[in-house]
């Protein structure tokens, strides 16, 4: 016997366990059946919710952007960090996202699936652009940074790093890619009006983002 559930409850249900197949069959390797059959529902409560795989692919990108924004609230918050502490640890935190992700990530790097990851960028740096530009405009308070559009400046620095650390759109070796970081680096600080290599830890996430 089903058991009805509210419809935000078995929404997120079926997202959990998609999520869990997608981890350990690989996201082609998973059908709607696979997923109605874990969750055990009927096929048509799955196109209730979602009208296709790929719908729920986008909303599982969308709720881990919306997890990762939540994670580093206590980061935006805490008044004992500078300006340039904060896009630090939130740079780090993001490239700490992690192994649990790769089926998923893998897919979204797959050719064919290039307009989803980027829908997947975009919405990321939808929900990060207005966190990223208050945290600018501390720096400019703290004379870490002389810019006065932080906000344009914050949508410009996180689409050109989503870009840069995209193996999808840069295919390029480690040394060709530290080159290409380091020079995005110096734009981003002339950009902010910050000191030079004041953005060194930039560097750190190529070398996080390939592991």
């Amino acid at each position: 016997m089903r058991i009805s559930k509210e419809p935000a409850v078995r929404r997120e249900e079926l997202m959990d366990v998609a999520e869990r197949l997608f981890k350990e069959k690989g996201v082609d390797a998973t059908s709607v059946n696979d997923i109605v059959k874990n969750t055990g529902v009927a096929k048509g409560t799955f196109y209730w919710y979602f009208t296709s795989k790929e719908a729920l692919l986008d909303a599982l990108a969308e709720r881990e952007c919306l997890q990762f924004v939540n994670s580093i609230q206590p980061i935006v918050t805490n008044n004992e960090l500078n300006a340039l502490d904060k896009l630090r640890l939130i740079l780090e935190a993001h490239g700490a996202i992690g192994p649990d992700r790769d089926a998923i990530v893998a897919y979204m790097h797959q050719a064919e699936n290039t307009l989803a990851h980027q829908k997947r960028l975009l919405e990321e740096i939808r929900l990060l652009t207005p966190i990223i530009g208050p945290i600018i405009e501390q720096g400019v308070r703290e004379n870490l940074f002389r810019t006065n559009h932080p906000h344009a400046v914050a949508e410009f620095m996180l689409l050109s790093l989503s870009f840069q650390l995209n193996p999808s759109t840069v295919r390029v070796d480690l040394d060709q890619q530290l080159e290409r970081l380091h020079g995005l680096q110096d734009i981003i600080e002339r950009a902010l009006g910050a000191e030079t290599d004041s953005l060194s830890f930039l560097k750190a996430l190529v070398a996080t983002e390939e592991n």
